[in-house]
């Protein structure tokens, strides 16, 4: 025989509160895979922005970057120049180290490298007669080339072959 209707009402109302329960419970896990979705929305969104951005700036810092390493560079020179070489000189009573290795150890330094990796470079030429002798440092640059424009000379006030 069928359940009267009576009955089926009385199921239900008996069962209305588990029911809603799991209504409510799968209207908030709902809610929280819709807001993880957002999150996960603005996070990529941000992440496509800031990499936009860098790629605008980057290249705008790019000379400012080179320029530091340059002056970094012009610095470690004159000191090769400047403090190494004289220490060497005050000590050794000679002209010419026989190598720029030797006034490394004048600065703590194991290698004479330029902020760009490259190795320096020394030139020396001893007094001979008439010829006055001549002691310099040189970088290579970024290019890692000698006698181009971003050479780094400790002999010269700028520091350069030419500017620009």
């Amino acid at each position: 025989m069928p359940p009267a209707n009576s009955d089926i009402a009385a199921a239900r109302v008996a069962n209305a509160p588990l029911a809603s329960a799991a209504a409510r419970a799968n209207a908030r896990a709902r809610r929280a895979g819709a807001a993880l979705r957002r999150r996960a929305r603005l996070i990529a969104f941000v992440g496509v922005g800031l990499g936009a951005v860098g790629l605008v700036i980057t290249p705008a810092l790019e000379p400012t970057f080179c320029r530091s390493k340059q002056k970094a560079t012009k610095l470690l020179v004159d000191k090769y120049a400047y403090q190494a070489y004289v220490q060497w000189q005050t000590i050794n009573g000679g002209e010419c180290p026989a190598s720029i290795d030797e006034l490394s150890h004048y600065l703590g330094r194991k290698r004479a490298v330029d902020s760009y990796g490259n190795d320096l470079v020394m030139i020396c030429r001893a007094s001979t007669g008439d010829r006055q002798g001549f002691f310099g440092i040189a970088s290579r640059g970024k290019d890692g080339r000698g006698y181009t424009r971003d050479d780094v000379l400790s002999w010269t006030r700028e520091g350069y072959w030419g500017k620009g």
